[in-house]
């Protein structure tokens, strides 16, 4: 079953977008210059939230690959932004050293 609350998760989602432009202004960071990496990304919302601003790139990953399908061919996200699998996807140093930087933007929905 995927959980498709569109609004509310809408809403979260642009919580999250603006707790991080917040974030970004405070500690001026260029937000164009920011990778972001969403773990347990679910349908995508907060991709499709993020697909409106300038970023320099984002990743959404879950383990629900029908959740993952459906947001992708129901959702506007971006096309620079990855959607995958995360049953598919390991998460180590050596396998994503790009979002180790602590500049950069991890979100964790688990």
């Amino acid at each position: 079953m995927i959980l498709r609350n569109t609004d509310k998760r809408r809403q979260k989602a642009k919580k999250v977008l603006n707790i991080i432009e917040d974030y970004c202004k405070l500690t001026n960071i260029d937000l164009k210059k920011i990778k972001i990496i969403d773990v347990g990304g679910s349908v995508g919302y907060i991709a499709e939230t993020f697909s409106t601003i300038e970023i320099k790139k984002f990743i959404s990953m879950d383990i629900d690959f029908p959740a993952i399908l459906w947001g992708k061919n129901n959702l506007n996200i971006s096309e620079k932004f990855n959607v995958i699998n995360g049953n598919q996807t390991t998460i180590t140093s050596t396998s994503m050293p790009d979002f180790l930087n602590e500049k950069d933007i991890k979100i964790i929905n688990l």
